[in-house]
């Protein structure tokens, strides 16, 4: 609309409209709320620091505006009208939320406030990065932070189709990395796991002795059983015998605590399980098979300050 070419018929009649045409700023709810809390327009305009007649004036024109007295005299002080009251109200619920809003904008602008989407593999995302994210909700309880746990297949689907802020995953070797930056946040080690009774048989394995062990482990069409495979390989397990596929570690976890055959797992999936003696590491003294984690973002990804603290905190919590 023009402003200037405003007609008689787009003039609002009622007093609310016509409290917001014109110069109504911030400052005036402010003055008259300070005349209401000290009851004297004197007092209000001297701790202001603002001429009295300023102060009158701002009230009158307001009043003018509704079309209705919002203060009178009750003896030395001023009183508030049935209106006064209803417009008191309104004006310390704006200037509340005002500064809600501009507290609230600050936060966003420095990282302390708002909303990140994490996409995360499975093993990653349920141990380890849930460990860090709690820590993170201690410092910082204004952010919400969605994580989204699955196959780092789906994890990777869910970055390139900007589902999430970012992601922290297994990567498939063969996959396209195009469009992606990528940085290494750690190197989980594989520990060979059994039941108690059968570790303590056992005791330690060579590569050699590894490949006749029963092996419960991830189905060969998810990553991990791929990057799995290929260390295996690495270290002279050319084959072994996989007796079951379970497509969650704790799936394979209870699965080996009941005799079933052994795993290879990440230590921080198999920690609290270690320590109350439910599962127990065999020794592999020539091997050393480890796991690369990594953050994921697009190239062309614009991140937020809270977003990028996040990463940032996450990159600390990684680091041994």
């Amino acid at each position: 609309m023009n402003y200037h070419s405003i007609t008689a018929s787009t003039v609002p009649t009622d007093p609310v409209s016509k409290l917001l045409v014109g110069p109504l700023t911030f400052r005036k709810l402010e003055l008259f709320c300070h005349v209401v809390a000290l009851g004297s327009v004197t007092k209000a305009a001297e701790e202001l620091h603002v001429a009295q007649p300023a102060v009158t004036a701002h009230i009158r024109d307001i009043e003018r505006r509704l079309g209705t007295p919002l203060v009178f005299r009750e003896g030395r002080r001023l009183a508030l009208t049935d209106a006064g009251v209803r417009f008191h109200s309104w004006c310390e619920d704006i200037l509340a939320r005002c500064a809600e809003l501009s507290n609230d904008l600050n936060g966003i602008s420095v990282g302390s406030l708002g909303h990140v989407t994490i996409a995360a593999s499975m093993t990653a995302g349920t141990y380890r990065l849930s460990d860090l994210l709690a820590q993170y909700r201690q410092k910082s309880p204004k952010v919400t932070v969605t994580l989204s746990i699955g196959s780092a297949q789906t994890a990777t689907e869910i970055l390139r189709t900007r589902g999430c802020d970012f992601a922290v995953l297994r990567l498939d070797p063969k996959q396209d990395l195009h469009g992606l930056t990528l940085e290494l946040l750690w190197e989980d080690r594989l520990l060979l796991l059994g039941a108690p009774e059968q570790a303590a048989a056992l005791r330690s394995v060579t590569a050699k002795a590894m490949a006749k062990l029963p092996f419960v482990t991830t189905p060969r069409s998810t990553i991990r059983r791929t990057l799995e495979d290929n260390l295996l390989y690495s270290a002279g397990v050319a084959n072994r015998q996989v007796v079951m596929e379970l497509g969650h570690p704790e799936a394979i976890k209870q699965a080996v605590k009941k005799g079933i055959g052994y795993t290879l797992m990440e230590a921080s999936a198999a920690a609290a399980d270690i320590a109350r003696g439910e599962l127990a590491v065999v020794d592999m003294p020539s091997i050393d098979l480890r796991m690369p984690i990594y953050l994921a973002v697009l190239k062309d990804k614009v991140l937020s300050p809270m977003q990028t603290g996040l990463m940032d905190f996450i990159r600390r919590g990684a680091r041994p």
